[in-house]
């Protein structure tokens, strides 16, 4: 289940010690967790940071986006963030840190529990943090 924490200026996402076990890409990049049943869904660019090496990577870009799975694939959750200016910060156990920041036109990210409770978390256009569910009551 999604449960954020509150913090002064960014929200723990409660997805620690899950792992990334799923994809799926059309327009965006949804990746899912197996223990929390959680789904971020990238639509905009996001940064993968690993090895001294920073990669960015465009969900519409498909031929890249191959690369982003890979590293991605089956990595344990250290910790997750939504900040309040709109900055997604997810990292990995293994070394590696996936990074999303506001759109000025579009909704960036997404982080939705599927356990069909409705709790949400939208990086909406401007960078302002939209929840629904347990995750705005946290905020």
């Amino acid at each position: 289940m999604l449960t954020p924490t509150d913090r002064d200026d960014h929200l723990e996402i409660g997805i620690g010690g899950d792992q990334v076990f799923q994809f799926r890409v059309d327009n965006s990049l949804q990746i899912f967790f197996g223990r929390t049943g959680t789904i971020i869904q990238m639509e905009g660019p996001f940064v993968l940071q690993g090895g001294g090496i920073t990669t960015e990577f465009d969900p519409s870009d498909l031929e890249s986006l191959g690369l982003a799975l890979k590293q991605l694939f089956m990595k344990t959750v250290a910790s997750a963030k939504a900040y309040t200016s709109g900055r997604l910060e997810v990292v990995f156990e293994e070394s590696l840190e996936l990074q999303a920041e506001p759109d000025p036109q579009w909704e960036s990210w997404h982080v939705v529990s599927s356990q069909h409770d409705g709790h949400a978390i939208h990086c909406m256009s401007d960078g302002e943090l939209a929840m629904w569910g347990s995750a705005s009551e946290a905020h």
